[in-house]
């Protein structure tokens, strides 16, 4: 005996998922193609964040390569002190730099990110 429950009858499909379905398609290209732009968006901002942040790197390196040539040099404690306090006060600086221009680019992403405001 085939049950009459009617969560278990054959669905029927609306009069109108022809039309539906055009619908979705027509809106597919324009779909795709926002989110690819969206996508073109994070990865511009991602590759200019990883060579700033590679760029930041070989700077710091080049730093304390020349600071241990520095400290070759130093003829007294007064030199190497001198030459330590001027190594880590730049290196402060210009992580503090960074910092600051990490913040920024991760900022400028978010903002592009965000869905455009409709208006009212």
């Amino acid at each position: 005996m085939v049950s009459q429950d009617p969560k278990f009858a054959p669905k029927s499909e609306p009069a109108d998922s022809h039309e539906t379905l055009s619908a979705m398609a027509a809106a597919a290209p324009v779909m795709m193609q926002s989110l690819l732009e969206s996508q073109h968006d994070v990865l511009t901002a991602s590759q200019q964040l990883v060579e700033e942040t590679f760029n930041f790197a070989m700077k710091r390196l080049d730093a304390q390569r020349e600071f241990f040539a520095a400290l070759t040099q130093a003829k007294d404690p007064d030199a190497l002190t001198r030459l330590h306090t001027e190594f880590w006060n730049r290196a402060s600086a210009d992580y503090a730099g960074e910092f600051k221009s990490v913040t920024q680019s991760v900022q400028g992403m978010v903002q592009k990110l965000q869905p455009p405001k409709q208006a009212a």
